[in-house]
């Protein structure tokens, strides 16, 4: 279930926005250590006039959403977050300062999706 949306500047390169999708969807994979079929990872782009910030951060700056079931420990998710700051940082070469995530536990009697309805 873990999804991921990622909000960013539209005017990031486009080839860094496809490794940045790729890399996260793998970080989360092992970071969590779920299967590799289950798990999205949506970048979401908005131009430099739809993002307002206060004046100590970049125009740059990235938000991440991740949302997942709850149990795992505070480590885990910490160095999740430390996994997913770290490949903002190298891949868009945004200070690691201008990169905020948050977490999102979702129980598992409150999400639906990704089954067949049809069986």
């Amino acid at each position: 279930m873990p999804f991921i949306k990622v909000h960013i500047s539209s005017l990031e390169a486009p080839a860094n926005k496809a490794l940045l999708v790729k890399r996260l969807r793998e970080v989360m994979v092992e970071e969590l250590q779920i299967n590799e079929k289950i798990g999205q990872v949506v970048l979401y782009e908005a131009k430099p006039q739809h993002r307002s910030i206060h004046t100590d951060r970049s125009d740059r700056f990235v938000f991440m959403e991740v949302y997942m079931y709850p149990g795992r420990t505070a480590e885990v998710k910490k160095m999740l977050m430390e996994s997913f700051v770290e490949e903002v940082h190298q891949i868009f070469h945004v200070d690691p300062r201008d990169i905020n995530c948050c977490l999102l536990e979702i129980p598992q009697d409150n999400w639906f999706g990704g089954i067949n309805i049809n069986k």
